[in-house]
């Protein structure tokens, strides 16, 4: 993936204004409402194409380390809510258990945001960040306004307002998400799971 889709980058350039129009069936900016929800659309597309360069290789290493079961949400899920969810579950633990175990990445106006989560509440949130390697960044649930048991790692800023006609290169952001991830390890999972 070179650039960020021009959509995604125009969308979120104009976030606001985009959201209102797009989730009340609105013009923008003299641009009529079809067009705005093709954009809407295209958006979400694009977006599920930059958290997918961001994590592919990531959840293939999660994956292949055995250390837990992980479930990812489905394409048409990360193409609407612009984050990858994905349940960690216990070897052994069957599907049907309450979840007690979330990681994924999120695409926010301005940062692409690393995540863990646990039950357990906002009292959870210092035995997670104690598992994080040394020296990561990470803030706990306030700070984000999302449920108690969450942490964000190490946001990795997005300059829209860069963007050239819409244009931004997408490499450095990439790198940056996937240093970010790194965090979230196989041995963190397995130390996560003993919590």
């Amino acid at each position: 993936m070179n650039e960020i889709g021009k959509s995604l980058v125009f969308y979120l350039k104009y976030f606001p204004e985009m959201q209102e129009a797009f989730e009340k069936g609105r013009e923008f900016q003299g641009v009529e409402s079809a067009t705005v929800e093709k954009i809407g659309k295209a958006a979400g597309l694009q977006a599920f194409d930059l958290l997918t360069a961001c994590t592919a290789d990531w959840v293939k290493q999660l994956e292949s380390s055995k250390v837990a079961n992980f479930k990812q949400s489905r394409k048409e899920t990360v193409q609407r809510n612009w984050a990858i969810e994905i349940n960690v579950r216990p070897r052994r633990q069957k599907s049907s258990a309450p979840l007690k175990r979330q990681i994924g990445i999120d695409l926010d106006r301005d940062f692409l945001i690393p995540w863990v989560w646990s039950r357990g509440g906002v009292a959870f949130e210092e035995k997670i960040k104690q598992l994080l390697p040394s020296k990561t960044e990470s803030f706990g649930s306030k700070k984000y306004g999302w449920n108690g048991g969450s942490i964000a790692i190490s946001p990795v800023n997005i300059p829209w307002d860069t963007a050239k006609d819409f244009r931004l290169d997408a490499a450095n952001i990439i790198n940056d998400a996937k240093k970010s991830l790194c965090a979230i390890s196989p041995e963190f999972i397995e130390a996560l799971l003993k919590l």
